[in-house]
């Protein structure tokens, strides 16, 4: 049993000015619900063959706004059931309870600052505990607000993750003024408050907060092979079905949905970003750097506001990014239905490449671009632009790519070595269970390093200002430990040139003293 949501208006509910409500229709099971998102739309504006608001519309971007964020929150409701409850979704009537659980007075959700600071208060008196650890626990409280404040992210409780556990350590940690104890005593304090939250409310999941490691050592995590990356390349279409078979293929068939959190997923593993700059970037952000001695190069240049320091961030776009860009485009605009002309885009040059994808986002960015539709295929508006890719709130993303790597065949058994009850356990998982969109970032920064990018280059194209953040992201497993001690470390002989020099040396000293004799 699967579900489906579908975006629609109520015709049947018409009122006095002529506008009846905008609803998605959530189907389970063979029965649907339509909630509303509280807008409303005259019937000759909504388009019905797009399911969305017409051009003519007056507030046609609140409505598609509102009809991706009430969408993207069901199917967080949904995911969060189906992973606690054996894999099976919960009924109509269990959804439109949930839905209007959520509310609060007026329909206003009670803030989590709220929740921490009644947290607090209550916790200190059942442990009787003194005012001194009160202070500990309530400037967690605010340094937790700070965080939210300064990167501008709106809390909620599907944003404990471990993606916000990464970026939140990294917060404390670049900026110098932590030590790795305090920002330890903070994660502690959090997941107590989640542990007391899940237990009281259920407003969060175990999963969500058990993976925080108090900071003491470093956790050990999994990053994507360039193996796999060729098969999330292939199954997006990156990678010309022509070529040699380097791993066994499956015939799959990958949904529209499943198709873009792949891309994500690749995007995320070639430029080191961390979701929550990858959800603020937009294609104003890439520059096209004609100064340069050799050909045309684009970068994706930003700002990261950490810890009262603006960090000036630049990510070139390698090959790999250009053609996936050039992909996503392709999926808006007829014209760059590049392998209808077969010739495929990975067969072209890179200076090609980047004219390509330059000369659309430049018709983008002055608003000429015309869709130039010969073929009569369906192709939808891109009405995500300016932002890259469609929405997807992070909770949702990985939860949706385990599902989708387990289908291609990313699923191999994994060893970690986790820490439980003060003892060391290796402990086995299936890959695609413990991958997250931070997983991105640790692949990118270990295979950067593998290439032979030097630390002070990479930690301008991640934004890191400590290198501890930057190596806390690095992938050392024992195939490379191996590598590069055989490498480096080479036989020691008689023939050695620098045996040669020290057994020079010693004969001129002998004859030296020889001769002072």
């Amino acid at each position: 049993m699967g579900y489906s949501l579908k975006n629609n208006i109520r015709e049947d509910k018409i009122k006095t000015n002529g506008e009846c409500p905008v609803v998605i229709r959530v189907t389970i099971d063979r029965k649907s619900y339509r909630h509303p998102i509280g807008e409303n739309i005259k019937p000759k504006d909504w388009n019905k063959k797009e399911d969305i608001p017409r051009k003519s519309c007056s507030n046609r971007d609140v409505i598609i706004s509102k009809l991706e964020t009430e969408k993207n929150k069901i199917r967080d409701l949904l995911n969060q059931y189906y992973f606690n409850n054996n894999k099976k979704y919960p009924s109509i009537q269990e959804l439109k309870n949930t839905l209007n659980s959520q509310k609060g007075i007026n329909g206003v959700s009670k803030p989590i600052s709220i929740y921490y600071d009644d947290f607090v208060e209550e916790y200190i008196k059942k442990k009787n505990l003194s005012h001194g650890t009160k202070r500990v626990y309530l400037n967690t409280g605010y340094r937790l607000k700070e965080f939210f404040t300064t990167n501008k992210i709106t809390p909620t409780w599907d944003v404990f993750n471990e993606d916000f556990y990464n970026d939140f350590v990294d917060y404390y940690l670049d900026g110098g003024r932590n030590t790795e104890g305090t920002i330890g005593k903070y994660i502690k304090n959090l997941k107590t408050f989640l542990k007391d939250t899940h237990k009281r409310y259920k407003l969060v999941r175990p999963e969500q907060y058990e993976t925080f490691v108090v900071m003491k050592e470093k956790p050990d995590f999994v990053v994507f092979t360039k193996i796999e990356l060729l098969m999330i390349k292939y199954y997006i279409g990156l990678i010309d079905i022509k070529q040699d078979d380097w791993f066994d293929k499956k015939e799959i068939k990958l949904n529209n949905r499943e198709l873009l959190i792949l891309r994500i997923m690749l995007f995320l593993s070639l430029t080191g970003m961390s979701y929550v700059d990858f959800d603020k970037l937009t294609y104003q952000d890439l520059e096209n750097n004609e100064d340069l001695e050799n050909d045309t190069t684009l970068s994706f240049i930003y700002i990261r506001q950490k810890t009262n320091m603006i960090n000036k961030v630049v990510v070139t776009l390698t090959e790999d990014i250009v053609e996936l860009l050039i992909k996503e485009f392709s999926i808006y605009i007829p014209q760059l239905d590049l392998s209808s002309k077969h010739f495929h885009i990975s067969l072209r040059t890179l200076e090609q490449k980047v004219k390509i994808l330059w000369g659309y986002i430049d018709q983008l960015k002055s608003n000429n671009l015309k869709k130039v539709n010969l073929s009569g295929e369906k192709f939808p508006d891109m009405v995500h632009y300016p932002r890259l890719f469609p929405k997807v709130p992070n909770q949702t993303f990985n939860e949706e790519v385990k599902l989708v790597l387990d289908k291609i065949g990313i699923n191999q058994n994994v060893f970690l070595i986790e820490k439980r009850n003060r003892k060391s356990n290796k402990v086995e998982y299936k890959k695609c269970d413990i991958i997250s969109s931070v997983s991105g970032r640790r692949t990118f920064i270990t295979h950067s390093l593998q290439d032979g990018i030097s630390m002070e280059v990479l930690m301008k194209s991640t934004g890191h200002t400590d290198i501890r953040s930057l190596l806390r992201y690095n992938k050392v497993d024992v195939e490379d430990v191996n590598k590069q001690f055989l490498d480096k470390k080479k036989r020691i002989s008689p023939t050695d040139i620098w045996v040669d020099r020290k057994t020079k040396e010693t004969k001129k000293k002998i004859i030296n003293k020889n001769s002072k004799k």
